[in-house]
């Protein structure tokens, strides 16, 4: 019966040990080096299963999916009804042929002043001619917010329109708005 309980133990020990050994693999080259796979018509890299991949804009695709000649990010800090702006400073405004897929949103800012912890702070996403959105975050015990909202399906903004986000409930605040472009199918 020791006996038994021994090799018992020992295949126990062995077990363990096999399987908290790292497994590792050497590769040729310097620490750190970068390597290229190349897959030309002349020289295929092969595979083998099923591969898929997604590439809409033939250049390097980020996150989303999409170019990133194709992203659009707006900032917004006239938070009483004006048009976000780009990178330049203009009024944003959806080119022609192309939507706009508004993917994220963030605002924070200062409240009014006087409301109790928690009161709830709204900012409106809207574009022309009639859509909008709301989001709410709280007030933090020194009457700051913050809110932040990812939307996975996108909301679509037409050609020709322009972005804003208006606060209620703030003294001050800002927005940022990302997302990208696609034709206008």
């Amino acid at each position: 019966m020791a006996t038994k309980k021994r090799i018992l133990d020992l295949l126990e020990v062995f077990c363990l040990s096999v399987l908290t050994v790292p497994l590792t693999a050497r590769v040729g080259g310097a620490a750190g080096a970068h390597v290229t796979v190349q897959n030309t018509a002349s020289n295929p890299v092969p595979v083998t299963g099923t591969v898929t991949t997604q590439n809409v804009g033939r250049g390097a695709a980020t996150l989303v999916g999409q170019p990133v000649s194709q992203l659009v990010s707006l900032v917004c800090t006239n938070l009483t009804g004006g048009s976000c702006v780009d990178g330049t400073q203009m009024t944003y405004t959806v080119p022609a042929g192309k939507v706009l897929v508004i993917t994220d949103l963030q605002f924070n800012g200062v409240g009014i002043g006087g409301e109790p912890v928690g009161s709830l702070v709204f900012a409106t996403l809207s574009y022309s001619p009639s859509f909008f959105v709301n989001f709410a975050a709280p007030l933090d015990p020194n009457g700051h917010f913050y809110g932040q909202d990812q939307l996975t399906t996108g909301i679509v903004a037409p050609p020709g329109s322009a972005a804003n986000v208006a606060l209620s409930g703030a003294a001050n605040g800002r927005a940022t708005l990302q997302g990208y472009l696609v034709p206008n199918l």
